[in-house]
């Protein structure tokens, strides 16, 4: 329980909702003072991510249906019918044989389109793209320092690289590498 107590009363940013499990949990915990905005782009895993929030009841659940990344555009996803949380936009291998056209944007337009005035918690997820979703938030987590929640067994390099543009961007920032993620918090 003590964990979870960095989430009450926040705005997190769920990037790779996948069917919810995250973003059930947190909306529950920040209840009204807070809101999560989960981001999952692949549209048959936003529709499950959808009754998943619904049948919790989350009313502070906002779905996104774009991907977050380093530029605002249309791009592809590859998609793994047998595993619907394997889907990349950056990973493709012989199991991801149907492609599914999205949107992405970057994390810092989003908070200023939204008019969003604090992110606190980033947890990502999102099978490889991690960090070009980092490089499109750099003025929202120099600006916020947010905790953050990343993977990191995506990409070989992932722990050097990803540790690396979060001690760019704040050079403050606590990091500890524990079960194929980085956790980053001042």
């Amino acid at each position: 329980k003590t964990k979870l107590k960095i989430l009450s009363k926040n705005n997190v940013v769920d990037a790779g909702a996948n069917l919810g499990l995250f973003s059930v949990l947190s909306g529950n915990i920040i209840g009204d003072s807070g809101k999560v905005f989960a981001f999952e782009p692949v549209s048959k895993t936003r529709n499950i991510l959808q009754q998943n929030i619904e049948i919790n009841n989350v009313l502070n659940c906002k779905i996104i249906d774009f991907a977050l990344g380093n530029s605002n555009k249309d791009v592809e996803i590859f998609i793994d019918d047998n595993n619907l949380g394997a889907s990349s936009i950056a990973i493709k291998n012989k199991n991801k044989k149907r492609k599914e056209a999205i949107k992405q944007i970057k994390l810092d337009d989003f908070v200023e389109q939204n008019q969003i005035s604090k992110i606190d918690f980033i947890k990502a997820d999102i099978e490889g793209a991690e960090r070009d979703m980092l490089k499109g938030a750099e003025r929202t987590i120099k600006k916020f320092k947010p905790r953050i929640a990343i993977c990191t067994y995506h990409l070989p390099d992932d722990p050097e690289v990803l540790g690396g543009i979060l001690k760019e961007f704040v050079p403050e920032y606590n990091i500890v590498h524990k079960y194929k993620k980085i956790y980053a918090w001042i």
